[in-house]
């Protein structure tokens, strides 16, 4: 399970970085392969009871709160009001988080 939970999050991740015009599939993509991630780690951890995996936990809920934001953030704006800048900031603040968990 837990195999499959680091892959599907580097699925995740690795949707963060394909281009696209239009970045919202992507992020929603990217979300529900993190809250896939996220079930079956949460069943690993009731296996495996550690503060390490708890604290990849923490940090995975954190990846999707941020991905969240994200999604609000473009759906907030017309697609061609999106701050460039401003979105890839948060994509790089995701990614440092990806290597964090690893």
């Amino acid at each position: 399970m837990l195999a499959e939970a680091k892959s599907l999050h580097q699925i995740a991740i690795a949707q963060l970085h394909s281009p696209h015009h239009n970045p919202l599939p992507r992020l929603q993509k990217a979300l529900k392969l993190l809250e896939e991630a996220s079930v079956l780690a949460e069943d690993s951890a009731s296996y495996i009871d550690s503060a390490p995996m708890q604290d990849a936990l923490k940090l995975l809920y954190q990846q999707q709160g941020q991905l969240l934001a994200m999604i609000a953030q473009v759906e907030s704006k017309r697609p061609s009001a999106v701050s460039s800048p401003s979105l890839l900031l948060c994509v790089m603040i995701l990614v440092a988080f990806c290597y964090a968990l690893i």
